[in-house]
């Protein structure tokens, strides 16, 4: 099933276009020719609607001198200004960990090792349009090393060369994971603290680094692989001609972050798929815990015009019936951090096995702007974290399928 990753009226709101009729997308689209079946589609003067259409095509965002053929359309005043646009707002409706990674090895190394456990988004080379198509519900998304995807981890490859603006885009609570073997670490490590960044990480041979790779011995049924991850050793034995480079150092050192036991991170360098889990949950729910850091990702999400006042932040853990309990008496406000007041919603609320259904099935009985308390108004945002598998996305749909009469946010 494909993920829903924008409806029409969030579009709209976001780029201040309009929409000739209602439309969902679950994929983004600028090459006519690469069009999928739910895709929207950048339109360029020029491109044929009747064929992007026919591909199946959920939507195009056009500018001025498109004929109106009853296509669901989004006119905007300039077209890539709404996809940088979009983008920026999808970077802070996402749930995940963003990671910027140096190098396309890197990359693709730093995907494979976290893919074995968690839910993992990576962009390609048109940045924009990736990051305009990252999932909400998704754990890790990695990215080039640019300062435009405001990473919440940047992972530093080459100290010779490399963009230090990256780090002036990080939260202050964001963390810099640098590869010590080379020259000039002392200068990024240095350059990173100047941009404000308290948590600096080293991993390679070097034998103070935070996450050392102290023997690699190939072998013929496989290679021997010791590592000391902030200062626990972590042991395993990789297949054979498994290439151990420090990239799989950058990884583990991540999800000792993540805190994944040593035992098990030993388990996942094998490359054996692990066995599905939210197991960074412990970390999310931590972050709820403080408001500096959910207060820096609030006020960095794009404001529409209308300001960004209060969020919810759901500490939610799903009830074993399947049922749908939304009363006000369940929320309640503890905290108010700068000119940001923090919602939270209480455990015991139980979340929809299926947001749509649920929502066709209590509508009649049940009003679902409970969801939202009293104390939003148009133009707040929500931001759910902490949440079980799956629970954000489904939680974020119930409140995109509300009536349009209910709907506060």
């Amino acid at each position: 099933m494909n993920t829903l990753l924008w409806t029409s009226l969030e579009s709209a709101v976001i780029t201040g276009g309009k929409n000739s009729r209602e439309w969902r997308a679950t994929g983004m689209c600028i090459n006519a020719h690469e069009v999928k079946p739910g895709d929207l589609f950048f339109a360029a003067p020029g491109d044929n609607l009747d064929e992007v259409f026919m591909r199946g095509a959920a939507a195009a965002v056009v500018g001025s001198g498109f004929e109106d053929k009853g296509f669901p359309l989004l006119r905007v005043a300039d077209v890539y200004d709404a996809l940088h646009v979009m983008a920026r707002a999808a970077r802070f409706k996402t749930h995940a960990q963003v990671i910027a990674v140096q190098g396309p090895a890197g990359r693709q190394a730093i995907h494979q090792l976290l893919s074995s456990i968690f839910q993992v988004y990576s962009g390609h080379r048109h940045l924009s349009l990736a990051l305009s198509a990252v999932p909400e519900a998704i754990d890790f998304a990695i990215f080039g090393f640019s300062p435009l995807v405001k990473p919440d981890i940047a992972i530093v490859t080459d100290c010779t060369n490399i963009d230090i603006s990256v780090f002036e885009s990080m939260p202050p609570n964001g963390r810099v994971i640098v590869h010590a073997d080379g020259g000039n670490v002392g200068d990024v490590v240095a350059k990173a603290r100047a941009a404000g960044i308290r948590n600096i990480f080293t991993y390679g041979r070097t034998v103070d680094s935070d996450a050392v790779l102290v023997e690699n011995l190939p072998a013929t049924n496989g290679v021997r692989v010791r590592m000391r991850i902030l200062g626990e050793a972590v042991d395993s034995i990789l297949p054979v001609g498994t290439q151990v480079g420090p990239e799989m150092l950058a990884g583990a050192l991540i999800l000792k972050l993540s805190e994944i036991p040593a035992a098990r991170i030993a388990h996942i360098l094998t490359g054996e798929k692990q066995v599905a889990g939210r197991t960074n949950l412990a970390l999310l729910d931590r972050m709820l815990k403080e408001p500096s850091q959910a207060a820096f990702r609030i006020v960095n999400m794009i404001d529409v015009g209308n300001g960004r006042r209060k969020a919810i932040l759901d500490n939610i853990t799903v009830a074993p019936q399947k049922s749908s309990i939304f009363a006000n008496k369940e929320l309640e406000i503890p905290m108010k951090v700068d000119n940001l007041e923090l919602v939270y919603a209480c455990k015991g609320v139980s979340l929809f096995s299926n947001a749509e259904n649920a929502v066709q099935q209590t509508r009649p009985t049940h009003a679902l702007g409970n969801i939202v308390p009293s104390v939003l108004s148009p133009g707040d945002f929500l931001t759910f974290k902490g949440l079980a598998a799956g629970s954000k996305g489904l939680l974020s749909n119930a409140l995109r399928l509300m009536p349009q009469a209910g709907r506060k946010v």
